[in-house]
């Protein structure tokens, strides 16, 4: 019997196959010109990746559909040389492997392909951001970071995340850098996303049980409420704001935002019921938890809590969580 025959990858013969045909320029039935230089590509490579190319090249819509050219006068070459390479080959970074990408390149890049919206090429230039960023890079980040804050919508948050995540991490070492200093005065929006994440940090505790946490999904707030059951008994649910699909929503007490009201029972760090109006007295409350530990045996979290203790910020009898 003979020996099953052996296949290429497909995958990579596609790249091949498509690469190719960017070089040739066979069977092109669409001009992109940037920069004094025309690429012949395929409508459907290009428009089925980019919504804003798909929209040019509609029948009676813009001139571009009946010319079958595509200027982009306003970008740059390198950049969209790049973007077209990707579209063709997958493959991430300047047509030239000898170039020294550093971070702006990805932050240039990142801006581009959100202008396009070329979600791929986005990912990759993050993905790419990411990787780079270290101790090593300080001098990249800060000429990046005008670049993300002047080149994206404050809407478009990954890139400007990334860059405020990191600029946490090594403030000790930025705050000694005058470059870093000079660019905080200049691009103030970076300067506010970073202190209101610290500050979002610093309001945070050690991590606790025994409680409700409500976790905000609001871009550099990310607060975890906790709530101590023993003080509020089940009335927190009184507060919701609306339902969606099963999930519960509060209002955020920080950013003022509705957060999901994530109903596990640990790992929440933040530790203030004050803004929960206290509608139950304190037998009420004691009754509220004694009902709870016969009716819902299941939550064996409820069990520790046995001695009553006051609420700093609400004054409310609760219960220490490590009792």
């Amino acid at each position: 019997m003979a020996a099953p025959m052996e296949l290429d990858d497909p995958a990579r013969n596609l790249k091949t196959f498509l690469s190719n045909k960017l070089t040739s320029g066979e069977f092109s039935d669409l001009t992109i010109k940037c920069g004094g230089k025309k690429f012949s590509v395929h409508k459907v490579i290009v428009c089925s990746q980019s919504p804003v190319l798909h929209n040019a090249c509609k029948k009676g819509g813009f001139k571009e559909s009946e010319t079958g050219v595509i200027d982009l006068p306003d970008d740059d070459l390198a950049l969209v040389e790049a973007m077209i390479n990707f579209m063709y080959t997958f493959r991430y970074g300047s047509t030239d492997p000898n170039e020294h990408q550093p971070l702006l390149f990805d932050a240039n890049v990142f801006a581009l392909a959100d202008k396009y919206d070329v979600s791929g090429f986005r990912q990759a230039a993050v993905m790419a951001f990411k990787v780079k960023l270290g101790t090593d890079s300080i001098d990249e980040f800060v000429e990046a970071v005008p670049a993300i804050y002047t080149n994206t919508p404050p809407s478009v948050m990954e890139l400007r995340t990334t860059a405020v995540n990191f600029a946490k991490m090594q403030l000790k070492v930025l705050a000694k850098t005058d470059a870093f200093m000079v660019m905080m005065d200049s691009v103030g929006a970076f300067g506010k996303d970073l202190v209101r994440s610290i500050a979002c940090e610093m309001e945070r505790g050690p991590n606790q049980t025994g409680n409700i946490q409500f976790t905000c999904n609001t871009e550099f707030c990310k607060l975890r409420t906790m709530v101590n059951l023993y003080n509020v008994g089940y009335a927190w649910q009184r507060f919701i704001s609306w339902t969606d699909n099963k999930r519960q929503y509060i209002r955020c007490p920080q950013c003022m935002k509705d957060t999901y009201a994530n109903t596990s029972l640990s790992n929440a760090a933040f530790v203030d019921d004050s803004w929960f109006a206290m509608s139950q007295t304190q037998m009420e409350m004691r009754f509220s938890i004694q009902r709870s530990r016969i009716t819902t045996p299941k939550h064996g979290t409820l069990s520790h809590l046995q001695r009553p203790a006051q609420c700093p910020h609400t004054n409310a009898v609760g219960t220490p969580i490590d009792s």
